[in-house]
């Protein structure tokens, strides 16, 4: 017995984002490379799969948390193969952010939580609407740069700074 508290059980949980669905095994066995001299010693774990993009719309909304929209995202990507964002703020911007760019692998998420320090993000409409400035910018500045404009110049045309410019010409 535990000295002044309860005993709690292990319970092992896989959310997995993938857009096709969870065909790998269900239990720690299924999974791991465990030689028949190990078997006796690890135990072999169910393993609670939850497949988010194949939540139901209805599953979704029973989320209380910013991980609704998280779990929306996916649910649209399957289906739809586009995101039409909700207006429902977002309590947690920058982990959120963080999350859906590691989950997506789309460093769009962060970059519009970056640029988006001095107005403040609230939604997925506006971190869309940023990442989608960002890219626009990104096009006018190297649309310019491959006409040999100057940097200088570059800067005033699109009322950026310099340093701005520089920055997004890195990453070209």
């Amino acid at each position: 017995m535990v000295k002044g508290g309860e005993i709690y059980p292990v319970v092992t949980i896989v959310l997995y984002f993938g857009q096709k669905r969870w065909i790998k095994g269900r239990s720690l066995y299924d999974i791991l490379d465990i030689t028949d001299e190990w078997k006796p010693y690890v135990s072999d774990y169910k393993i609670n799969i939850f497949e988010i993009a194949y939540l139901t719309p209805e599953q979704v909304k029973m989320f209380k948390s910013d991980f609704r929209i998280v779990a929306d995202y996916f649910v649209q990507m399957r289906i739809n193969k586009d995101y039409i964002p909700s207006k429902e703020t977002i309590k947690h911007v920058d982990e959120v952010l963080k999350l859906m760019s590691v989950l997506t692998q789309d460093e769009r998420f962060e970059q519009a939580q970056a640029n988006g320090n001095k107005g403040g993000l609230k939604n997925m409409c506006e971190v869309l609407d940023r990442a989608e400035a960002r890219g626009e910018l990104k096009g006018a500045v190297r649309a310019y740069l491959d006409v040999k404009v100057p940097i200088e110049e570059i800067a005033k045309k699109l009322n950026i700074s310099v340093e701005e410019v520089q920055k997004i010409a890195d990453t070209l």
